[in-house]
């Protein structure tokens, strides 16, 4: 058990119904820093609904607490800023460059104007942290001529590019 002031998220005794179906009961979850946890269970486990309580959802009941890496309490809005998820099914768009993919959330909601140069430094950044070699030749090559295999370190990337206290992935990371 973790000292609570080390977990940047704690869910306790949270349930979620969908209708008269109760897909977590109870459910008690944490992650420390510098943890990695698997979730495992079968079709219809919950899951995907754990996750998406974390990082989207209302729940029904429970305690969901986020902290910063100092240890302070954040408010769910602003914890569940701090978390990024991958999917298992990727969600990049073959016909922009690997850079331009990373960078790409950096630049929704018109709030910057594009800029190559920061989206190759942000990219290779958040890239060398999983493969540097990678990063030092796939910036500049279309997301639709990778290989299965590096799309999930394209979006994994993309991920880690946000800065967050929590990464999940929905299948098996490709490391």
């Amino acid at each position: 058990m973790t000292d609570a002031s080390k977990d940047i998220v704690s869910v306790r005794s949270l349930t979620k119904s969908y209708g008269a179906t109760s897909v977590l009961k109870g459910v008690d979850f944490s992650v420390a820093r510098g943890e990695i946890h698997a979730l495992l269970g079968g079709n219809g486990a919950g899951k995907s609904t754990l996750i998406r309580i974390i990082t989207t959802a209302a729940k029904d009941g429970g305690e969901l607490v986020f902290r910063d890496m100092a240890g302070n309490i954040l408010t769910e809005a602003d914890g569940r800023r701090k978390v990024a998820v991958v999917h298992q099914e990727l969600a990049l768009l073959p016909h922009l460059t690997v850079a331009e993919n990373i960078a790409l959330p950096h630049f929704r909601k018109g709030s910057r104007v594009y800029d190559g140069r920061t989206a190759a430094s942000q990219a290779y950044a958040a890239l060398s942290m999983i493969d540097r070699d990678f990063a030092g030749t796939a910036l500049n090559r279309l997301v639709g001529d990778l290989s299965l295999h590096e799309g999930q370190m394209v979006e994994i990337a993309r991920a880690l590019s946000s800065g967050p206290n929590l990464s999940s992935w929905t299948s098996r990371p490709p490391i």
